[in-house]
């Protein structure tokens, strides 16, 4: 690929006078012209008493149909289109390298930026020592690998008040920001900025992209709800900075998870959950499970008992993947007497029996959750009249409120959840 055609014009030179010459990179051939047979013929002739070298490396030489006008052209400085096309590839070859290296730049700026917050945290943590405390066992929700031979006591604290380095956090962002302006997207929020006016707290909670779709929505209404009343979880930097720039609400970097433990006395009128994953997921990371990010809502009592909207949007499961993965974890609980497995009792306490997986409608697991959970705290779930669904996705919407305000509420001639 190094060769010049300055170098195939001395070494043809050799054998007669030379035409022209042309190289093909990508094929690693060459062509030299010789103005006659009997120069060609002598050049090939030469490569049976010895072998012929170009730059420092073996060539195998053969007759060739001599080029016509056509070919000459094709690759002459004259030639318009030869012209164009080798402005078209200097160009693109350096908007390749300004891009290349602006996305250099932004990497290493996200880079840093990302450091910096997680340095923020630790810095935050300097004077709360909990070294004692085994975060395995917090991190997964009561478990641990070490079993009775850890050391670290097996204590569950508030998330929040993990370490920096065991808490969920991502540099970049891989949610696909389409989605965020979708035709579904901007259904679900005319239809939540409508029913959020009809409780009376304002203040909320909203798992929203970097774009802020849902909280643009979401801002003003009946209640004037303005930057300090919409609150935004996000573990991504890139997007929590994005979030934060907007100016259109509270970021907070961190998980949802992290967000309700570290105010726990906190009250919200609405909260929009919209997952990226499906209803069971992260059942071995407490940060990344839904189900036990609507367990703590409700045992921490922050759904407002005068009136709080609560949609969950979650991705629906493929029925066939689903099926493989319960046949494996079928066969690696008969291997390992699964009767007694931690991780099964889990499930169960959660309320999932990992057997139904396959075929099992997950919205109305959502709702069985929802109903069941407000019920255990003393309050009343009242699921939303129209079904929401779309490809690959689903939501489900709910009033909860004590039963107090929950009949005010329904026996009102405009409400939405009954009319």
């Amino acid at each position: 690929k190094k060769t010049t055609k300055q170098e195939l014009v001395a070494f043809g030179q050799k054998f007669g006078n030379v035409k022209s010459v042309n190289v093909w990179y990508g094929f690693g051939q060459g062509v030299i012209e010789y103005f006659s047979t009997s120069e060609a013929a002598a050049a090939v002739a030469a490569q049976k008493d010895s072998v012929p070298l170009v730059r420092g490396k073996e060539v195998e030489l053969g007759f060739g149909i001599p080029l016509t006008n056509k070919q000459r052209f094709k690759e002459d400085i004259r030639n318009p289109d030869y012209v164009s096309k080798e402005v078209r590839r200097c160009v693109n070859d350096i908007l390749n390298l300004v891009c290349d290296k602006e996305a250099r730049q932004r990497a290493q700026l996200l880079r840093e930026q990302h450091n910096a917050l997680l340095k923020q945290h630790r810095a935050d943590e300097a004077g709360d020592d909990k070294s004692d405390i085994c975060w395995e066992w917090v991190m997964t929700g009561g478990r641990c690998y070490r079993g009775r031979l850890c050391r670290f006591r097996h204590e569950v604290v508030p998330i929040h008040l993990l370490p920096s380095r065991f808490r969920w956090y991502s540099r970049r962002d891989n949610f696909p920001a389409s989605r965020e302006g979708s035709p579904y997207k901007n259904k679900m929020n005319a239809i939540l900025s409508k029913l959020i006016d009809t409780v009376p707290n304002k203040t909320g909670v909203v798992l929203d992209g970097s774009t802020c779709s849902s909280v643009r929505a979401f801002a003003g209404g009946e209640h004037d709800r303005g930057p300090k009343d919409i609150t935004v979880p996000n573990v991504c930097t890139e997007s929590f900075l994005a979030i934060r720039d907007t100016g259109l609400c509270q970021a907070y970097h961190g998980s949802l998870r992290a967000l309700l433990d570290s105010s726990p006395t906190k009250q919200y009128g609405f909260l929009y959950l919209d997952y990226c994953c499906c209803l069971t997921a992260g059942r071995n990371a407490v940060e990344k499970s839904p189900i036990q990010d609507v367990t703590t809502l409700f045992r921490h009592a922050q759904c407002d008992r005068t009136g709080c909207i609560l949609c969950l949007s979650f991705a629906a499961p493929d029925p066939e993947k689903l099926a493989r993965q319960v046949f494996q974890m079928f066969s690696t609980f008969l291997a390992l007497n699964f009767t007694s497995h931690p991780w099964v009792q889990q499930d169960e306490e959660d309320g999932i029996d990992p057997s139904e997986e396959k075929g099992h409608d997950h919205a109305q697991r959502s709702r069985c959750l929802v109903t069941k959970l407000a019920a255990l705290n003393g309050l009343v779930a009242v699921c939303y009249q129209e079904s929401i669904k779309w490809p690959g996705n689903f939501a489900e919407i709910f009033y909860i409120a004590d039963a107090e305000h929950a009949k005010s509420y329904l026996d009102s001639s405009q409400c939405p959840f009954t009319s």
